[in-house]
């Protein structure tokens, strides 16, 4: 198993969220993403 394995398996929902999103929308700015997934942006980004 490689180490991105676990990652995915603990994300999934988000990963099909995220997904579906882009197969409505085709694009989502970061803010966008950030909201949809709920999770904070890093610290360094600003929108």
């Amino acid at each position: 198993m490689c180490k991105s394995t676990p990652i995915i398996e603990e994300n999934r929902d988000k990963l099909n969220k995220l997904a579906e999103a882009l197969l409505d929308r085709e694009s989502l700015y970061a803010a966008e993403v950030y909201e949809l997934l709920g999770i904070e942006p890093r610290g360094d980004l600003s929108f």
